[in-house]
């Protein structure tokens, strides 16, 4: 891990816990928190290899993510998430900024 990652992850393990659920029949434990300054820290496991981080801007935006992954896990994983993070981020801001006045 970078320096930046690590410092990511410490905000994350000491981040208020906002959320901790199982999605995919099981398949998936997700955990979302929320940092003093705003920001949304996802952590997801499939309990087997796989685990993975993501830092966004807002708890909003990782919550975003999360219904992102539920559609993921609703037809058994056979789609997955076309882009990363950042990408992620840029199209939530844009999807937020058309749908709040």
């Amino acid at each position: 891990m970078s320096a930046s990652q690590d410092q990511d992850f410490e905000n994350y393990e000491n981040a208020t816990e906002f959320l901790s659920v199982a999605i995919g029949d099981g398949s998936a434990g997700v955990n979302v928190r929320v940092g003093a300054d705003g920001r949304g820290f996802i952590w997801w496991t499939d309990f087997v290899a796989n685990d993975c981080f993501e830092v966004f801007p807002t708890l909003a935006m990782a919550l975003g993510r999360l219904a992102l992954m539920v559609a993921c896990s609703a037809d058994d994983w056979s789609r997955m998430f076309a882009g990363d993070s950042a990408e992620f981020a840029t199209a939530w801001a844009e999807f937020e900024d058309k749908n709040l006045v």
